[in-house]
C-alpha cells in the first residue's frame, strides 16, 4: 500500500509540474519586426512564417508552432512578417494570443480574426478578383519596368489618400478607392505579383510608413507609390515619379528612417533616384489617348474598336488609357466617351 501511494504521489507531481509548464498569455503584438532582419531568416523562423501564413489563410483558430522553438520575443517579429508580406491577410487582428511552455517556447498561435469566415472568404475573393481585372489593363509592355510604371501611374490615377486614416488594407482601398499607406502598398505588392515582379514589403515605425522594395532586371529598389499620390486640393491626374524606384542612399535622404523587413535587402543601385528624369515611359493618365500620341483622335477609336471587335491589341494600344470610366473593363461605354470627346472637340 505504501508503494501504491508513493506511486500515485509521483504521479500527481508529474501532472502538477506538466500543468504549470503550460501558460496562456493574450498579448497586443507590434506591428514592428524590432531589429535588423538577417539576410537570410534561420529555418525555424521562415517555418514559422509559413505555418502563422497559412493558418491565418485557411482561418484556423489554433496554429501548432511548438516543435520551432519560437520565444514570445521572436514571435512578435514573425507576425509581423507573416502579416505585412502578404496582401490579404487584412481580417488579422494585430491581438494575438498564444501558450507556451515556461522554458520560453511558443506552443501554439491562437489567432484574432476581424471578420467572419464567410466575409473573409467573400472579401479576399473579391479582393483577388479585382487584382486580376485591373491586371489585363497592364500592357503589353517590353520590360519588367514599364509594367512597375504602369501599375504605379494607375494607382496614383485611380485612388486617393484617405484622410480619415480608416482604410488601412487593401480590401477597404479597393471598395472605397481611397486608403492609407497600408492600402496603397498591399494594392501595389499584390498587382505586382500577379504580374510577376518580385516584390516585400518594407517598413518604418519611426515615421509610421510602409512601402515596397522592387526587384526590376536584377536589381532591387524602394518603390513607394503612397508618397507619389499625396491628397490633391483638386481632382486632376498629375501626379510625381519622385519615389517610383530609388536606393538606399535616396531612402536615407528622404528619411525613411530605421528601415525593417522579413529580408534585409539593399537597394544600391541609383540608376532612378532622379525620378521622372530617368523614366521616359508615356504616362498613362490621358483618358481617350490610347496610342500615346498626345491628343484624341480617330485613331484612338479605331484602336479601340479593333480591340473590343476582333481581341486585337495594338502595342500602341494603352488599356490604361482606354479605360475612361475606371471600371477596369474596356466595353463600348469606353468607346462612346471618346467618341463624344472627338465630336465636342470639333
Amino acid at each position: 500500500m505504501k508503494g501504491r501511494k508513493t506511486l500515485e504521489g509521483i504521479k500527481k507531481a508529474i501532472l502538477s509540474l506538466i500543468c504549470i509548464s503550460l501558460l496562456f498569455l493574450c498579448v497586443i503584438l507590434p506591428g514592428r519586426a524590432d531589429g535588423e532582419a538577417s539576410s537570410a531568416l534561420p529555418d525555424t523562423h521562415a517555418k514559422a512564417i509559413e505555418r502563422m501564413r497559412a493558418g491565418f489563410e485557411a482561418y484556423e483558430q489554433s496554429i501548432d508552432i511548438s516543435d520551432l522553438s519560437i520565444t514570445p520575443e521572436e514571435l512578435g517579429e514573425l507576425f509581423s512578417h507573416a502579416t505585412k508580406d502578404t496582401p490579404y491577410l487584412f481580417y488579422v487582428s494585430s491581438t494575438l494570443a498564444f501558450t507556451y511552455y515556461t522554458n520560453g517556447c511558443v506552443i501554439t498561435v491562437k489567432p484574432k480574426y476581424n471578420m467572419e469566415k464567410e466575409e473573409v472568404e467573400k472579401a479576399v475573393e473579391y479582393c483577388k478578383s479585382e487584382v486580376k481585372k485591373i491586371a489585363t489593363l497592364i500592357g503589353p509592355f517590353d520590360s519588367e519596368l514599364d509594367i512597375l510604371v504602369a501599375v504605379h501611374d494607375l494607382l496614383c490615377r485611380d485612388f486617393s489618400y484617405d484622410l480619415t486614416l480608416k482604410n488601412d488594407d487593401i480590401y477597404s482601398f479597393l471598395t472605397q478607392k481611397n486608403g492609407t499607406c497600408q492600402g496603397y502598398t498591399w494594392a501595389y505588392m499584390a498587382l505586382l505579383r500577379e504580374l510577376g515582379i518580385e516584390c516585400r514589403y518594407v517598413a518604418s515605425d519611426t515615421i509610421a510608413h510602409i512601402w515596397l522594395a522592387v526587384k526590376i532586371d536584377g536589381e532591387w529598389y524602394h518603390s513607394d507609390v503612397t508618397w507619389d499620390d499625396p491628397p490633391r486640393l483638386e481632382d486632376n491626374d498629375e501626379i510625381s515619379r519622385a519615389h517610383i524606384l530609388f536606393s538606399d542612399e535616396k531612402a536615407d535622404r528622404d528619411g525613411y528612417k530605421d528601415r525593417y523587413s522579413s529580408e534585409k535587402i539593399k537597394c544600391e543601385s541609383k540608376l532612378y533616384d532622379d525620378g521622372e528624369k530617368s523614366l521616359n515611359q508615356n504616362v498613362c493618365l490621358f483618358p481617350g489617348d490610347t496610342d500615346h500620341d498626345g491628343k484624341v483622335s480617330i485613331r484612338d477609336l479605331l484602336f479601340l474598336r479593333q480591340y473590343l471587335e476582333k481581341g486585337i491589341a495594338s502595342r500602341r494600344l494603352c488599356l490604361i488609357c482606354s479605360d475612361i470610366d475606371k471600371n477596369y473593363v474596356i466595353d463600348e461605354t469606353d468607346v462612346e466617351h471618346i467618341r463624344q470627346t472627338i465630336v465636342k472637340r470639333d
